[in-house]
């Protein structure tokens, strides 16, 4: 029997109709977003503050064969850190893109020594770069936009990586915690920011997503990452008030659960638990 369950799963694996699909993961007060494309690359982006998303990962990736190809650590931030850690023990992770930025916490420093451990490749992100992943489907590295390796600055928001996934017609724009201080320096190539879906940045927060940078990014979509009855006002009433203000549909993980999006390179679909 178990034989027959494992080919069922394989076969449905193998017959998956051919679309991108993108899950927020509901990891509380945090970050945790898998890419999978249409040829199965699977892209990790931040991966919450404790172990939970390995649940997640669990119900999502194929159970024979659970790989990240590209894990990205948007900053070294407990709440978007974490969780890689326990995917670096319990998964194949093939290759790290992060900042190098330093940060000198005893939980940065479990993240590094387990990278060294496993001997996975690692790439700093220091400039923009167009990353192809397969025929019609690039991941665009945004920010930042010069080196930040080795050096300590005063908010470690603000080195967040920026990037966007592009999808024929479907744009979806990833900000990590970056505040209006990043979006200003966005600004100046608006044409990079177009998105259907933008992952608001730093969960909902009000120092972040500032009108002007909304209007660049026009999005039809906003999903926002956050943690039930959280310490920090997250998502804050003027980001909400500035998203409903542009008529974008809302999707919150602390009250909608993970939230799911389908494409197919022309149009959009999302779930959510």
């Amino acid at each position: 029997m178990a034989i027959i369950i494992l080919f069922i799963s394989q076969q449905w694996w193998l017959t998956r109709p051919q679309e991108l699909k993108i899950s927020y993961f509901d990891v509380g007060q945090g970050d945790g977003i898998l890419i999978q494309t249409p040829q199965k690359t699977n892209i990790l982006i931040d991966a919450g503050p404790d172990n939970r998303i390995l649940e997640s990962l669990g119900n999502t990736l194929p159970f024979f064969h659970p790989k990240i190809n590209i894990m990205i650590l948007t900053h070294p931030h407990n709440d978007h850190l974490i969780g890689q850690i326990a995917v670096m023990q319990r998964m194949t992770v093939q290759k790290i893109y992060y900042t190098g930025v330093t940060y000198p916490t005893g939980e940065y420093s479990a993240w590094q020594q387990e990278v060294k451990q496993q001997n996975i490749p690692t790439v700093i992100v220091k400039d923009y770069f167009d990353l192809p992943l397969e025929p019609d489907i690039d991941l665009e590295f945004i920010y930042p936009n010069r080196d930040v390796t080795n050096t300590r600055p005063t908010d470690i928001n603000d080195t967040s990586i920026v990037c966007r996934l592009n999808h024929l017609q479907q744009k979806f724009l990833f900000t990590g915690d970056a505040s209006s201080l990043i979006d200003q320096e966005l600004l100046t190539k608006p044409e990079l920011l177009r998105a259907t879906v933008l992952k608001v940045s730093h969960h909902g927060s009000a120092t972040a997503t500032d009108t002007e940078f909304l209007q660049a990014v026009n999005p039809t979509f906003a999903i926002i990452s956050v943690g039930q009855d959280n310490s920090f006002d997250h998502p804050h009433y003027i980001t909400i008030h500035r998203l409903e203000a542009r008529h974008i549909e809302i999707f919150r993980t602390d009250r909608d659960g993970t939230v799911i999006v389908y494409s197919d390179g022309t149009n959009i679909r999302i779930d959510s638990s």
